[in-house]
C-alpha cells in the first residue's frame, strides 16, 4: 500500500542552487549530461520553477566558464561585479580544497561578547580576556591564512595590466607563479577544464578503453598518467 503524497516547504536560495549544481560537475566530477537526465530533471524542476529561473548543461558551463575566467587576465575585464564576486569566492574554495581546509569566507570581522553582561565582568575576567587576546593574537591557523593569501593575491592580481594576446596564457601564469603561488595553483586546474561536451565525451571515451576487462588494477597515479597522454596532442601516441 502506497502512502500519500506529500508536500515539503523548504527554504533554499537561488545561489546556494547554483553553487550545487557546479559543485556537482566540477569538484564531485559528475558528467554535464547529468543535468538534462530526465530523473535528475523530475526532481530539480519544481525547485528550478520556485525559484523562477532553470538550470541546464549549457547555464553551467557558462557558469563555471565565468568563474574560471578570472584567471585569464585578457578577459576578465569583461566580469560584471556579481559574476567577479562568485569567481573570487569560487577561487578561494578551490584554493581550499587543493590545501584540504575548510573556508570560511568571512565579508567582515565579527565581535563576541561571550554573553557576559558588562556588570558582571571583574577584574579576573578583564585579565582573562587580555590573555585571550594576546595568545589568539599571534596565532593564524593554516585554514585562516589560505584565504587571507588567496584574497590578497586576487586583488592584487586584478590590479595586473591587460596581457597582449599574442601570449599564451600558460607562459603568463609561469612567470607568475613566484608572485601568485595560490592563484597559480587555481589556474592549472581552471585551465585544465575542459570547455566543451566533445572534449568531455571523448576524455570517458578514453576511461573506458583503459579501463576495460583485461587490464589489472591500476593506481590513481598511473591512471592519470595516462589519461594525460591519451588527452595531450603533443605526446606522441604511435
Amino acid at each position: 500500500m502506497h502512502s500519500a503524497d506529500k508536500t515539503i516547504n523548504v527554504s533554499i536560495k537561488r545561489r546556494a542552487v547554483i553553487d550545487g549544481c557546479i559543485e556537482m560537475v566540477t569538484i564531485n566530477g559528475r558528467p554535464l549530461k547529468i543535468l538534462e537526465d530526465s530523473g535528475f530533471r523530475k526532481i530539480v524542476d519544481p525547485i528550478f520553477r520556485s525559484l523562477g529561473f532553470t538550470m541546464n548543461a549549457d547555464v553551467v558551463r557558462n557558469h563555471i566558464c565565468n568563474r574560471a575566467s578570472l584567471v585569464h587576465g585578457r578577459v576578465n575585464v569583461l566580469l560584471d561585479e556579481n559574476t567577479l564576486r562568485e569567481a573570487k569566492n569560487h577561487l578561494i574554495l578551490l584554493s581550499s580544497e587543493l590545501h584540504n581546509i575548510d573556508p570560511v569566507i568571512r565579508e567582515g570581522q565579527s565581535v563576541s561578547n561571550n554573553n557576559i553582561e558588562t556588570d558582571e565582568v571583574d577584574d579576573l575576567e578583564l585579565e582573562l580576556r587580555a590573555a585571550a587576546a594576546d595568545r589568539s593574537s599571534g596565532l593564524v591557523s593554516n585554514q585562516d591564512q589560505v584565504v587571507l593569501d588567496i584574497q590578497r593575491e586576487i586583488v592584487n592580481f586584478m590590479q595586473l595590466p591587460r596581457e597582449d594576446k599574442s601570449k599564451n596564457i600558460m607562459d603568463i601564469w609561469t612567470t607568475l607563479k613566484k608572485m601568485y603561488p595560490l592563484m597559480y595553483e587555481c589556474a592549472l586546474v581552471a585551465l585544465a577544464l575542459p570547455t566543451t561536451q566533445v572534449t568531455v565525451e571523448r576524455l570517458f571515451s578514453s576511461l573506458k578503453f583503459i579501463l576495460n576487462d583485461q587490464r589489472n588494477r591500476m593506481n590513481p597515479s598511473l591512471l592519470e598518467d595516462i589519461m594525460v597522454v591519451r588527452s595531450n596532442y603533443l605526446f606522441d601516441k604511435s
